[in-house]
This record gives structure tokens, C-alpha cells and sequence, in this order.
């Protein structure tokens, strides 16, 4: 913008103009978002709370950054007071990641050698640490334990006993460096002023910041990426296309022609391919990933979808001893090589407050990924 300075009179009158600064032309940029996809995405969601994330997985450029509800551009003020806030971008505010942060506590677990692919937990529904008990999410509704399993089958079945045990073996601090490697915790660099960082915690954080020792608890919690532990649907979406792009992590960007910026997570590829093993089963029969059970049924091993969904709990228990929790659905196509990573995010709340991974988020996923393939997988 320009500027131009006058001098007046008392009563308003133009006395001569002191000086000018003339007004010049921005720099103009192409954004890497897809309008269309971006509608279907947003069709998808219905204006609940929420958001979804779709990137090229090989360069992170941004083809959809959907934050719901939309705003009311006509009145300012029912956006301030609209209880759904429409005014956050929840594409890249911190939430309780839930399940997906199981990718990053078994990375912890394989990295670190308190694992390997071949290594067997015995699932028995549920761990007792003093007089606290923490169940698994399938001994909890069904009162069945998963018996002896794999990291791989663990991620498949997303069984919160096994991550318990392993976040306990592996440790908080160790977690978080591998957190750290994907950006968890840490801001992406999208041209976006209001992203948030997201928290991966530590002992030392909660004795600094909330001035408490840190427990066993904590520990269970964090492996399961609930507790202290917030994430943004952008960092998920990262997340999950470098454990596919043989871990390499690209920075987000919504500018087309900027060029890719990646770094190496040094992650082994053995360990890479035993994780999208456990995302390919999920997305498989016997998973969680519902939605894509047929379609991984017709699809060749190299180009399977791998994917992870997750169920965050929040808040106390209601009435009947439950919690609100937020739905999280987040994926890799082809497993080989990949094109494309799309996350979803629902936030709880309002008449839609029990939301799951994957009978709430995975059916958006599907519809944003069956739209993409039209357009792009050719």
C-alpha cells in the first residue's frame, strides 16, 4: 500500500501534500489447492467440526487444507459467538492424536531395539499399574483380548495393552526424540499464521509446567497419544506420508513452484516397512480401517492402501462412564511409492460427541480418496 501526507488548516482546508509513497504490486503466487477436491472434502464433513488434510505425499504440497464449520461471511458476529467456532482453523490446531500416535510409539519401540518385527506381546485385555487399570479398546466393548501379537498385528488391531507396554519399556523421552524427528511437537512451516505446534511431553515439561512428577500413567497414555499428547491434522498428514516415502518428511506448502523441502528422519527401512505392514492389515479384514477392507481385497500388494485410525478420549465420563472422544482417520496410497496422504479429523462435540476413527472419519477418507483417484491416479 501506499501513503501520501498532507498539511490542513485548522478548519480543514489543503494546505500543500509533504510527501508520497507510491503504492507497487505484490508478488503474485499460484496455491497448490484443489478447489474441487477441497468441495468434496468439505461436502464430506457436513459442516461438522472438523477437518481434513490431503497432501502429495512425494513433495508436500497442500491439495486440501479443509477446516469446517464454515465461516458466516455476512455476520461477524454470529461467527464470534457461534459455539462451533468457526473462526479456528482446526487443520492446524493441537488435538489428542489418539491412535495415529501409535505409529510414532512403535517407530520408538523398533528404533530403539526394545522390539522387533518378530516379537510377541500377550494380550490380556488390560494392564493394572497400583490401583489404576488400563484396558485395551477391545477387551472394553467386547470383553475379548487379542492373545499373542506382533507389533505389526498390534498396529492392525490398534491394541492399546500392547502400547501401554511398549511406552513404559521405551520411555517418554525416547518417544518424543522420534516424535521430534516427524515434526510432532514441532511447527511445520506452512504459510499459515495461526499453526500451533502441537505438545509431545516430557517428565521434565509436566515438572516445569505443571509442577507434577510425572507416572507410570502418563507413560501409558502418551503411548497411545492421548494425555498431555496434542497433534494437528497437518502433522498427522506429514506423519504418515514420510513413514511411506522411506522417511523422508517434506514440509507443507500451499505455493506451487516453491520446490520440495525434505529431510531424512533416519528412520531404517525395516522398520518403515514393519509399520506400513501393521497400516496395510488395518485397512485390510481383521483391521480397524473399515471403509477400504474391499479395496485393498482388489488391489496388488505394492499399492495397498496403509492406514491408521484413532479414537481420542477427552474430558471426564459422563453418566454412564463414558468420555467424549474425537475421530481421527489418516492414510497412504500406494503403500509403494506413494502419491498421495489424506488425514481426517472430527473434533467431538455438540450432538456428535462419541465419534470412532473408523465408522465416523474413515467414510470421509474414502470419499476424498475415491475423488482424488479420478482426477489424479492415472
Amino acid at each position: 500500500k501506499g501513503q501520501t501526507q498532507f498539511e490542513m488548516s485548522a478548519g480543514g482546508v489543503l494546505i500543500r501534500k509533504l510527501s508520497q509513497i507510491r503504492p507497487y504490486s505484490g508478488k503474485d503466487i499460484s496455491l497448490s489447492i484443489d478447489a474441487n477436491l477441497s468441495k468434496v472434502a468439505s461436502d464430506a464433513l457436513h459442516n461438522r467440526p472438523g477437518a481434513v488434510v490431503v497432501t502429495d505425499a512425494k513433495n508436500g504440497q497442500v491439495l486440501v487444507l479443509v477446516s469446517t464449520p464454515g465461516m458466516n461471511r455476512d455476520d461477524y458476529s454470529a461467527n464470534l459467538h457461534n459455539e462451533d467456532k468457526p473462526l479456528l482453523n482446526r487443520a492446524v490446531l493441537g488435538y489428542a492424536p489418539g491412535s495415529t500416535f501409535k505409529l510414532i510409539t512403535a517407530i520408538a519401540g523398533l528404533e530403539n531395539g526394545t522390539i522387533d518385527a518378530a516379537s510377541k506381546f500377550n494380550d490380556k485385555g488390560e494392564i493394572k499399574v497400583g490401583e489404576q487399570t488400563f484396558r485395551n479398546w477391545y477387551f472394553r466393548t467386547n470383553g475379548k483380548t487379542e492373545g499373542e501379537i506382533n507389533v505389526a498385528r498390534a498396529l492392525t488391531r490398534s491394541t492399546d495393552t500392547f502400547f501401554y507396554d511398549l511406552a513404559n519399556k521405551v520411555g517418554p523421552e525416547k518417544i518424543q526424540g522420534y516424535a521430534k524427528r516427524f515434526h510432532l511437537g514441532i511447527l511445520t512451516g506452512i504459510e499459515l499464521p495461526e499453526e500451533t505446534s502441537g505438545l509431545i511431553p516430557t517428565p521434565a515439561w509436566k515438572e516445569r509446567t505443571i509442577g507434577s512428577k510425572w507416572f507410570t500413567g502418563d507413560t501409558f497414555n502418551m503411548g497411545i497419544g492421548q494425555g498431555y499428547v496434542l497433534a494437528t491434522p497437518l502433522q498427522i498428514n506429514m506423519m504418515t506420508a514420510a513413514i511411506a516415502n522411506g522417511g523422508q518428511w517434506c514440509a507443507p506448502t500451499l505455493l506451487l513452484g516453491k520446490g520440495k523441502q525434505c529431510e531424512d528422519t533416519a528412520v531404517t527401512t525395516s522398520t518403515l516397512e514393519t509399520v506400513l505392514d501393521g497400516m496395510v492389515g488395518a485397512c485390510s479384514h481383521g483391521g480397524t480401517g473399515v471403509p477400504f477392507f474391499a479395496v485393498n481385497d482388489s488391489l496388488p500388494a505394492e499399492n495397498k492402501v496403509a492406514c491408521k485410525t484413532g479414537t481420542a478420549e477427552l474430558g471426564v465420563s459422563d453418566s454412564n462412564g463414558k468420555k467424549k472422544t474425537h475421530a481421527w482417520f489418516t492414510m497412504v496410497y500406494p503403500r509403494e511409492n506413494p502419491k498421495v496422504a489424506i488425514t481426517v479429523f472430527l473434533e467431538s462435540g455438540g450432538s456428535a460427541q462419541f465419534l470412532e476413527g473408523s465408522s465416523d472419519a474413515a467414510p470421509i477418507a474414502k470419499t476424498v480418496w475415491d475423488a482424488w483417484r479420478v482426477k489424479y491416479d492415472h
